[in-house]
């Protein structure tokens, strides 16, 4: 869930940008809000969960370096 609330904004941005004619003007207004929405929905629920009810959150995107006992996120 916390990486769709950075991902989303990106991915309508650029099938906005990419089909953009063929969508016309509003249907590219209509994808861009639509993400929006669910994105602002999102970070409310994420508000309330990490805000709110104080639970810790870790998001690991990748490893950065890995050894046997020497791991870097």
């Amino acid at each position: 869930m916390y990486l769709s609330i950075i991902l989303i904004p990106l991915i309508t941005s650029i099938i906005s940008e990419i089909f953009g004619r063929k969508l016309g003007a509003q249907g590219s207004q209509f994808i861009t809000t639509f993400g929006l929405i669910v994105t602002a929905s999102l970070s409310f629920t994420a508000f309330y969960e990490v805000g709110l009810n104080q639970s810790s959150v870790s998001v690991d995107l990748f490893s950065w370096i890995g050894s046997e006992y020497f791991l870097v996120s």
